[in-house]
């Protein structure tokens, strides 16, 4: 892959003087964000600032007709032009793109799945309302016990399979708080503390699937971020509306209801975390 350089060098963008442009943030950068699928949009949107000017309209077209080629990536030229010329990000979703980068340093081999999140994020300013299409972020909570043994479970009634808890953030802009309030309304348990890595508030995993058509809701996806919660002892659970049942499973009982993928990937990474005891718990998560 080019650098970026070497792709808007020779065509330059109308009147913008993209080559010095380029030089005061630092040519080095750009190589490994082409390379990498362009979701690092820190530099780029410096880039975008500093070229907007009257001939922006210009510079765009110029882009689109180039980029396609020289890239012979017809989606990730399609995904630069959004980055650099679209409006700014508000706050919510900066940091949910921040939270996203930072999990990515945990885990890269994930990078297909967290650029798809990005991707929404970026596109989509109605992101965390369930009537964004063709998705929208939700939260989950992966709930163990507070003496790591046990894995609390709903049996969820619309999709009729054993799976963690969680569900529609509906404007709810912090992932975390969404899976704190799932966990809540779903277990009947109140008190949770959140699971930190590195004294850091990260999922634990993240994952887009797709929900069947139902009645008049058309089938979409789900971007969900899935958080690492400790139950309190002493609590009672209580089976929601939503759910068939509610159950704690031992590792060897959960085997025995599911084999999907995605939920054992979750148990794997928590299995790992609590096993670390560099790792700290922390308080409710309501005022981060």
């Amino acid at each position: 892959m080019q650098g970026m350089i070497e792709l808007f060098g020779e065509q330059g963008w109308a009147c913008c003087a993209v080559d010095q442009s380029i030089a005061a943030i630092g040519v080095k950068r750009f190589p490994s964000v082409c390379r990498d699928g362009f979701h690092k949009t820190g530099p780029c949107r410096a880039l975008r600032e500093r070229c907007l000017d009257d001939n922006v309209g210009r510079a765009r077209a110029t882009c689109q007709s180039v980029l396609p080629d020289r890239l012979g990536d017809i989606a990730l030229a399609r995904r630069i032009l959004d980055v650099l010329f679209s409006p700014s990000m508000d706050t919510p979703r900066q940091k949910l793109i921040a939270v996203l980068d930072e999990y990515e340093t945990l885990y890269p081999d994930e990078i297909f799945v967290i650029d798809r999140i990005r991707g929404l994020v970026t596109e989509h300013g109605n992101c965390f309302g369930r009537t964004c299409m063709p998705g929208h972020i939700t939260g989950s909570a992966w709930i163990v016990s507070a003496d790591f043994s046990l894995t609390l479970m709903t049996h969820h009634r619309k999709l009729d399979r054993w799976l963690q808890l969680g569900g529609h953030a509906d404007g709810e802009t912090a992932p975390h708080r969404v899976a704190l309030r799932e966990a809540r309304e779903e277990s009947g348990i109140n008190d949770f503390r959140f699971f930190l890595h590195g004294g850091r508030l990260l999922p634990l995993d993240v994952d887009v699937h797709v929900i069947p058509a139902r009645g008049d809701e058309p089938a979409h996806e789900h971007h969900d971020l899935r958080y690492l919660l400790i139950a309190s002892t002493g609590e009672t659970i209580r089976v929601s509306p939503e759910s068939h049942a509610l159950r704690w499973f031992t590792s060897e009982e959960l085997a025995g209801v599911t084999r999907e993928e995605s939920v054992w990937r979750m148990h794997r990474k928590a299995a790992v975390w609590l096993c670390d005891r560099s790792r700290s718990e922390v308080g409710n998560g309501e005022n981060t």
